[in-house]
């Protein structure tokens, strides 16, 4: 299992630089550098050190002092036998210091582990056979998505199980909800579609009539929180029926196949492709769980404070952003654009430590901080794993992996995502940490025994329920 020299990861130092020392090195550059100086009056190369000093002094002194402190911090660490995890935090120290200045280093150290033995791991990959049966069934579901609506020919309420057009104005305590608000949605009328508010308040009703009521898009939580609510005014538009495609090679044309067979050919591949990064994920938590028994050592609460926030935020944008319609909305979809927009730029303004102290002071959910003390335990071992076997990120592969994480969102929207993570250093280091983390399950798997076991979409969905649960439970 795992070993540290001590029992705690946070380190702070302080560091004195004199001001004589500084002012050497900064004479040193000046003096290097004056032979690429052009100065009116003199000659290049002979420019002399008073005026290089008050023309240049000030620029090159802000290197300088950047490099003598990025030396010293690397001395200290190394001579008390610190690994940093991440850049040093460098802050004003209290006490002055005559002729020089002090700054107080704060440092998170990797844990001190013995190499681990990975040959030694015993590890699961599920793999699912992709049936005729799922392929013929995703084909209808295609085909459902692109069936048309038009208004029934008779005049009558609404009824429970018809499908309607209604325009919404969205409110939470009398705030319209932007990413919500003034749309037009299709919503079907039956508790298997999750729409119960909607059913008992559009029932009964006629077209052009308006009805008002409250939509629970999240529910409360055991700890008493309560359910995220709406405020939902629907005009009934239309009464609509579905007029369903026929799945034949015409239809097949229409989605830029040449025929139906080779349709089939393209849902086939992409339901292979879906299932393979399913099985991955939870070949990867397998990995994980394995690792997190090596994780033994104590973690700084700052950082499990910050993770904690960052958990919490995700959690409370994710209960902000549901469609009006609940679950199964058929709505255009842009609420949804417009609330992964602003998630994101929430993610990149957000700010780091004062988050973190304030999240301190407040009560914490057990479950959500055992989460994320998990996750900081992991992310250090992970660091020194790939420290001990030379893994680490390079630049050359962080920018298609940025551009990847755009590509999710369709070719309509992944310019203005790719914009938006290159604006983001806490979203563009998270896309680097998933690269980090896969390399390393790439690393790990190379060495391990692993044994594939073939299972069905069903055990495979039940096997996911349970590592979800699991969670939950931990």
């Amino acid at each position: 299992m795992s070993t540290t020299t001590s029992d705690r990861l946070d380190h702070e130092f302080r560091l004195v630089i004199q001001n004589q020392e500084v002012d050497l090195l900064v004479d040193e550059q000046l003096q290097t550098e004056a032979g690429g100086v052009n100065l009116p009056g003199f000659r290049r190369g002979k420019v002399p050190l008073r005026v290089l000093r008050h023309r240049f002094g000030g620029e090159v002194r802000k290197q300088v002092l950047e490099r003598v402190i990025g030396e010293k911090a690397q001395e200290a660490c190394e001579q008390r036998g610190i690994t940093p995890a991440f850049s040093p935090t460098l802050l004003p120290a209290e006490e002055p210091v005559e002729n020089g200045m002090a700054v107080t280093m704060r440092v998170v150290a990797l844990p001190a582990l013995e190499p681990i033995d990975f040959a030694s791991f015993e590890l699961e990959r599920m793999v699912v056979e992709v049936t005729d049966e799922a392929v013929d069934d995703a084909i209808a579901e295609i085909a459902a998505s692109q069936s048309r609506y038009e208004p029934i020919g008779e005049e009558r309420p609404v009824e429970k199980g018809d499908t309607v057009l209604v325009y919404c104005r969205v409110s939470r305590d009398g705030e319209p909800v932007a990413e919500l608000d003034d749309q037009e949605t299709r919503v079907t009328l039956t508790e298997e579609r999750g729409h119960p508010d909607w059913i008992e308040a559009l029932v009964g009703a006629g077209v052009d009539e308006t009805r008002t009521f409250m939509h629970t898009i999240m529910p409360g939580t055991q700890d008493g929180e309560p359910a995220n609510e709406v405020e939902v005014t629907a005009t009934v538009r239309a009464i609509e029926a579905e007029v369903p495609v026929t799945v034949d090679d015409e239809f097949a044309q229409l989605l830029g196949c040449e025929d139906l067979e080779q349709l089939r050919g393209l849902i086939r591949t992409r339901q292979a492709h879906g299932h393979g990064e399913r099985c991955q994920a939870l070949f990867s938590v397998g990995l994980m769980d394995k690792l997190a028994e090596y994780a033994s050592f104590p973690v700084p609460d700052f950082m499990i404070d910050a993770e904690y926030t960052a958990i919490r935020d995700r959690m409370r944008r994710e209960a902000d952003s549901g469609p009006p319609g609940g679950a199964d909305d058929d709505g255009t979809g842009a609420g949804d654009d417009d609330g992964t927009d602003q998630a994101l730029e929430a993610q990149a303004e957000a700010g780091s430590g004062q988050e973190a102290e304030e999240t301190a002071a407040e009560e914490q959910d057990p479950e959500i901080r055992a989460i994320a003390e998990r996750r900081v335990k992991l992310g250090l071992l992970m660091r020194e794993v790939g420290r001990q076997n030379n893994i680490s990120v390079e630049e050359h592969e962080l920018e298609p992996a940025v551009r990847a994480w755009a590509s999710r969102f369709g070719p309509e929207r992944r310019d203005r995502m790719h914009e938006l993570a290159m604006q983001s250093p806490r979203l563009v280091e998270t896309i680097a940490s998933e690269v980090y983390e896969s390399k390393l399950v790439t690393f790990i798997s190379e060495l391990a025994t692993i044994t594939e076991t073939t299972v069905t979409l069903e055990e495979l969905e039940r096997r996911e329920m349970e590592v979800d649960d699991a969670a939950v439970e931990e």
